[in-house]
């Protein structure tokens, strides 16, 4: 049995020049088929569990979600999610990087009991988002993971050093212009091995786009990103296709 994991954001959905997010026939297809033909199919995402809800429409069923980066491991079952595996990362360490993220003037967003957080505002055309006075609000929650947009994919390069240089307790990821923060030594590459683990499977299968899937793409048996991704994450991957279903083909033929 093969554990595909799947990246959410320009992977499995994409979205318009008009903003509006869709997911391609083929992929939905491809999908759909794969889970009929006895194997498990999941989205490993840098977004906390809840922060999809808004998006999965027209998305295809799947079997479980890696949410956080590797924070948070899901099943699904009659729609509804069940925690498989946890780990979190201390208040006291989301309150450092929050006062250094607000020196730089980034937006942070903190992945709480599978909710998105922010403080003071709200980021446009996420709507699910709950706002706080002050992250102390978050003292009982368990915290999987961070989100931090800045300006420009160097900006977010030098603060994701900068982070696991200065913070404890976390792990830092760039995803382009984004940061992926997560428990010290999680990563979605440990996330698909953890589910592969859970769901008893014999291979597993990853495919991502940006430099926070660099370590499933490692992880992974065999792993692929599309030509249009970085070269670095090229290089990590074993195929560059143009689709999810492109790589489902491939991988049901080389694992027979």
């Amino acid at each position: 049995m093969i554990l595909f994991a799947s990246d959410f954001d320009s992977t499995l959905r994409f979205v318009d020049e008009n903003h509006k997010g869709y997911y391609k026939e083929a992929d939905v297809k491809a999908i759909e088929q794969f889970r009929k033909d006895g194997h498990i199919f999941g989205i490993c995402t840098g977004r906390p569990l809840h922060g999809m809800d808004e998006d999965l429409k027209g998305a295809p069923e799947v079997d479980y979600v890696i949410a956080s980066s590797g924070g948070l491991i899901t099943s699904i079952e009659n729609g509804d999610y069940h925690i498989l595996h946890e780990k979190t990362i201390p208040l006291q360490s989301v309150m450092e990087i929050y006062e250094k993220s607000e020196a730089l003037g980034y937006q942070i967003y903190v992945h709480g009991d599978g909710y998105v957080y922010s403080v003071d505002h709200r980021r446009p055309h996420y709507e699910n988002q709950i706002v706080l006075k002050s992250l102390e609000e978050l003292n009982h929650s368990h915290i999987t993971g961070i989100s931090i947009w800045t300006m420009e994919d160097d900006t977010a390069a030098a603060f994701t050093k900068q982070l696991n240089s200065e913070i404890d307790d976390i792990s830092a990821y760039q995803n382009r212009n984004w940061m992926d923060i997560v428990p010290e030594g999680v990563s979605k590459g440990t996330g698909v091995i953890k589910a592969m683990e859970l769901f008893h499977c014999d291979h597993t299968v990853c495919i991502g786009d940006s430099y926070n899937d660099i370590p499933m793409l490692v992880d992974g048996e065999m792993s692929f990103t599309f030509h249009s991704s970085p070269e670095e994450v090229k290089e990590a991957a074993d195929f560059v296709v143009d689709t999810i279903a492109e790589a489902i083909e491939i991988a049901i033929e080389k694992l027979k």
